[in-house]
């Protein structure tokens, strides 16, 4: 009388587990499907492009694309209501773009100084108070290395909305660059 309710624990248990297999599977697929993707697509680009920076930002955004994919796939396989997920992530994506766009504003003005060439590495800059050579550029920001006072060098980061949006003095071994 008292447990009654355990053979209907268990076969939910059961259904439970499984679940979390099938979509521990799927996802762990999807991982490395995505990351040999992501290499391969890596050496490729950059092999016929010969920049870092795009080769590393399209076998990342792949990378990401077929994670979410392979989640997408995951929840469907275990029985969940994908149309609600995506509804919510839309609400969500508005909330996090609004709470985010200064990430965001850096993450495509870095991509349009990658793109473009405005900057590249080796070249010296000089934005608002701030002057060094370009050591890297990422999608959230440009490194520059400059030496110090006391002799040692030193590294500044620099928002890559800053330089899209303001006036900056870009040195090449051609000449003097303006944006």
């Amino acid at each position: 009388m008292y447990l009654d309710f355990l053979p209907n624990l268990l076969e939910k248990f059961e259904k439970i587990t499984l679940n979390i297999l099938i979509f521990l599977s799927v996802f762990l697929l999807s991982y490395f499907v995505a990351q040999i993707v992501r290499r391969i697509t890596r050496n490729r680009i950059f092999n016929r492009l010969a920049q870092k920076e795009v080769a590393t930002f399209s076998s990342d955004l792949l990378f990401y694309l077929i994670m979410v994919v392979g989640v997408g796939v995951g929840l469907t396989a275990v029985g969940a209501n994908i149309n609600a997920v995506i509804a919510g992530l839309g609400l969500g994506g508005f909330a996090l773009g609004f709470a985010l766009r200064d990430i965001i504003g850096n993450f495509v003005s870095g991509l349009l100084i990658i793109l473009t060439k405005t900057v590249e590495s080796g070249d010296s800059l000089k934005i608002i108070n701030f002057e060094g050579t370009v050591r890297s550029i990422n999608l959230r920001h440009t490194i520059l290395s400059r030496n110090a006072e006391d002799g040692t060098s030193e590294s500044i980061l620099v928002p890559n909305n800053s330089i899209f949006s303001s006036v900056v003095t870009v040195k090449k071994k051609g000449g003097v660059k303006k944006n």
